[in-house]
């Protein structure tokens, strides 16, 4: 009992150093961007050795945990409880009211840590693989909900294809970055526009 109580007691002591590691990443890339940020710097602000940092992951790995953390939480887009319960449930209306908040809340927290890894891909080729392979990802789950706009009856049949473009679009971090950072719009103006697309993706 001893024994597994300690193993409970690292790991959970190795979970918090992680974060404590990711939230300096965060900040760190957030305020000065990838170039800027040295393993140095991360290990200062989270108050560990540079040898921890290192052991947690590339300067590259590290930041796209950070971005997927801060969207996600890590996980893929719909296996997210808030997103998921969206697409359970029955009710079309609260389904894409809910869908457009999370995934407003999720750019507000990770829009500029995106901007940061496309920056990065430039120069990092662990950024550029990873943007890649979570790109493919994306256009997975895009495809998925394609097919729950057009089984609700938002889309054609046939259209799904089109549907997943269109939703890459409208829902990319890039779009949030250009009416939100760029012409200044509010989250409420933005979730409030990206409601409307979604309900028209016929």
């Amino acid at each position: 009992m001893a024994r597994r109580y300690d193993s409970t007691r690292r790991a959970a002591r190795a979970a918090d150093t992680r974060a404590q590691i990711l939230d300096a990443a965060r900040d760190l890339f957030t305020a000065g961007g990838f170039v800027a940020t040295t393993v140095a710097d991360i290990a200062e602000r989270a108050g560990v050795a540079a040898a921890t940092v290192h052991g947690a992951g590339t300067k590259g790995a590290l930041l796209l945990d950070v971005v997927m953390r801060e969207f996600t939480g890590g996980g893929a887009v719909l296996d997210t409880e808030d997103l998921s319960a969206a697409f359970a449930d029955p009710n079309v209306d609260r389904a894409l009211d809910a869908a457009a908040v999370f995934l407003t809340a999720a750019h507000s927290r990770s829009a500029q840590l995106w901007a940061v890894a496309h920056t990065a891909a430039a120069i990092d080729t662990t950024v550029a693989r990873r943007l890649e392979e979570l790109e493919q990802s994306r256009r997975m789950e895009l495809r998925t909900a394609a097919d729950w706009f057009v089984a609700h009856g938002l889309a054609e049949t046939g259209h799904e294809g089109m549907v997943a473009d269109v939703l890459a679009f409208v829902t990319d971090s890039t779009t949030y970055q250009h009416f939100v950072l760029k012409c200044g719009w509010s989250d409420d103006e933005y979730r409030s526009w990206l409601r409307k697309q979604l309900a028209t993706m016929g």
